[in-house]
């Protein structure tokens, strides 16, 4: 049998394959060609969006980084404007306190020489001018002897005695218990700065028959109490513990201890002197290397670091005579203070030519101060007296 196809031949191009009966129909050359240019220009704006997205992304996340350090910058300066204020208010609260010990008396107040050198003029000696009061200042004694000369300095228009245990320059030592008897019997009251004696040379506060009973003393960790900076300690008589602190905080408060009472805000302080602590006390970085420094104190016994650092300067003083220095003699010095003098001017540049050696003094004023301590040894000593012999000649 012959089969004739009939239809004609556009149609039969045009047919698609047919899958079981199915035909899938073949579209238009135009109408395909302009699917595909739809399609490409859809892609082209998604892929715009997206780039202006990013960018636009990206602008944004510069604009904030340049606003977050304009911020950082603007805040740098207020915190200096704040800064300021703080200082300004700290500086009213000195002055205020000082206005306070004046008020109403023209009474001087005893001070040592060199001493006076750390106290700022323009808070002290302006302030006192002003109310009518003024400053004693006991001179470098001929003598070497700072008890007498602060005694003869005590009179009854005194209203402060300001003075150390030892004087830092000289090393004298300041008998003050002698002057602590003086000083009640005039009324006078007695402010030590002990930063330079305590912790090698025995102190007692409150004895009867042999404390010194001052009204304040304080004196930093970092020297003799072998603690860290920012770490002090202070004592307060009973009798000015009921004062206004310079630095009022919320850890001064009666209950700062009670944390979950901390919103029942009230304006007692704390009992004792600690409502003259500083702000923020319980720094527990400092304050354990500060206790474990004083356990060690007690272990070794300030007693006997005294004495061990006298029998070094004793060695020194005497090898030291020889080469043209003077010191006080040692019943007018403390033992683990020893200030070197000479006719000659000591040059500044001592120290450093010492240190080259490992030799490691200060020179204060026109002392060559050697204060050692239970870790020097004699050999110590004889290398500094060595380096003094060449410096010598």
């Amino acid at each position: 049998m012959i089969r004739i196809n009939l239809a004609p031949v556009e149609t039969r191009r045009r047919r698609g394959p047919s899958f079981s009966g199915f035909t899938m129909p073949t579209l238009p050359v135009g109408l395909g060609l302009l699917f595909a240019v739809v399609y490409v220009v859809a892609v082209l704006a998604v892929g715009y969006s997206w780039w202006s997205l990013v960018s636009e992304k990206s602008r944004l996340i510069a604009e904030n980084d340049r606003t977050a350090k304009e911020i950082d910058t603007l805040k740098a300066l207020l915190g200096q404007g704040a800064n300021v204020k703080a200082q300004l208010v700290d500086v009213r609260n000195r002055v205020k306190v000082i206005e306070e010990l004046v008020q109403g008396q023209g009474r001087p107040v005893v001070m040592l020489d060199a001493f006076v050198d750390t106290v700022p003029r323009d808070l002290w000696i302006t302030s006192f001018e002003d109310k009518g009061a003024s400053l004693k200042i006991v001179g470098w004694p001929a003598d070497n002897d700072w008890t007498a000369a602060v005694l003869d300095s005590l009179t009854s228009d005194v209203a402060i005695a300001a003075l150390p245990n030892v004087q830092w320059t000289s090393g004298g030592r300041l008998d003050l218990v002698r002057i602590g008897a003086s000083c009640r019997k005039l009324g006078v009251a007695l402010v030590l700065d002990l930063t330079q004696s305590l912790g090698a040379l025995p102190f007692r506060v409150s004895d009867l028959q042999n404390g010194v009973q001052p009204d304040f003393a304080v004196a930093a960790s970092y020297k003799w109490l072998l603690g860290p900076y920012s770490v002090g300690v202070l004592y307060v008589a009973p009798k000015w513990q009921g004062g206004i602190p310079l630095e009022e905080n919320w850890i001064q408060r009666a209950n700062a201890r009670d944390f979950s009472s901390l919103i029942l805000y009230t304006e007692d302080y704390d009992a004792g002197a600690r409502r003259f602590d500083m702000g923020e006390r319980a720094n527990f970085a400092s304050l354990p290397a500060a206790v474990r420094a004083m356990k060690q104190l007690q272990e070794w016994k300030i007693a006997q670091i005294s004495e061990t650092a006298g029998a070094l300067n004793r060695h020194l003083a005497e090898a030291a005579a020889d080469l043209g220095f003077s010191a006080p003699s040692e019943p007018l010095r403390a033992p683990h203070y020893l200030s070197l003098r000479r006719k000659a001017a000591i040059p500044r540049e001592l120290p450093e030519m010492l240190a080259r050696e490992k030799v490691f003094v200060s020179v204060r004023g026109s002392s060559i101060r050697v204060t050692p301590n239970v870790y020097n040894t004699v050999e110590d000593g004889e290398r500094l007296i060595a380096c003094l012999r060449r410096f010598a000649t």
